[in-house]
């Protein structure tokens, strides 16, 4: 457990190891847990009770920071619509009537 310098022991920082293995996302909650404990310090702010939030606010910044980099690494995969796979387009879909006929 670190407590970041100037906090005391308001919210002392969680135990990133136990919760990602990798050490580039333990480097970046460090340093996303400092940036929001100095600044909400700065701003009278923190409190003992704002720890399991600022946690979880830090776990939500690493999740969507690797589901930014895997959708990154994969091309997109679209589908067609089954008309344009069929070499129709849309405006000569099934439900159009023939020429000339009236409605």
């Amino acid at each position: 457990m670190n407590v970041i310098e100037g906090t005391g022991i308001i919210v002392p920082e969680p135990d990133w190891e136990s919760l990602f293995s990798d050490a580039l996302e333990i480097a970046a909650a460090r340093e996303h847990w400092r940036i929001i404990t100095t600044e909400m310090r700065d701003r009278q702010l923190l409190a003992a009770a704002n720890g399991h939030s600022i946690q979880r606010l830090v776990c939500a910044y690493l999740m969507f920071d690797r589901m930014y980099r895997q959708v990154t690494r994969r091309p997109a995969s679209i589908r067609r619509h089954r008309s344009q796979a069929q070499g129709r387009s849309r405006s000569q879909g099934r439900n159009r009537k023939p020429e000339g006929e009236r409605i």
